[in-house]
């Protein structure tokens, strides 16, 4: 039984160098969940002399509720910090629609990084990230559109046979 080639954080910079013929001047990992010291150490050996900036960031969904004085639901794009905690509303009132396009009281997506970085700085790049799903009419979702289509690769590549390389190319995973 023939098993798929791995495939490396190396592997990435090789390529993107390949097709842009320069190395990006940053990185942005997004996770679902926390990341641990043998992938830092890995991410950031691949990454060294090759990228400046790597950052490290996860989010997950939350039990966290929060409710405004009024008629209106928390805004999106509001950043609750509680301690060390951070908490982002991808979904909530919407200001040029004049509505929240939701059921019910959004919950927001609890947002960290594995080492220091500008919180409010990659929370806004998260936002803008959830209005990229070209493949939806819903015009903003709750994850970035990063971790939408890891998922949606990783659905498919489950039905790859062992032995498959999958396609580097956005077009084969639409």
């Amino acid at each position: 039984m023939s098993r798929r080639p791995k495939r490396s954080f190396a592997d990435v910079f090789k390529q993107y160098l390949d097709r842009a013929g320069i190395m990006p001047d940053r990185v942005v990992i997004h996770k679902t969940t926390g990341y641990q010291p043998e992938e830092l150490q890995g991410f950031s050996k691949a990454a060294k002399d090759r990228v400046p900036t790597v950052d490290f960031i996860w989010m997950r969904s939350t039990a966290f509720r929060m409710v405004r004085k009024g008629m209106e639901e928390p805004w999106r794009g509001t950043l609750c910090r509680r301690m060390d905690q951070c908490y982002l509303f991808t979904g909530g009132y919407v200001a040029w629609w004049n509505e929240y396009p939701g059921m019910h009281i959004p919950a927001p997506l609890e947002i960290g990084s594995a080492e220091k970085t500008d919180i409010v700085e990659r929370s806004k790049e998260i936002l803008t990230l959830t209005k990229m799903n070209w493949n939806s009419s819903d015009g903003i979702g709750r994850y970035p559109i990063t971790i939408l289509f890891a998922r949606r690769v990783g659905e498919l590549m489950c039905e790859f046979s062992d032995n498959a390389i999958p396609k580097p190319s956005y077009r084969f995973y639409v």
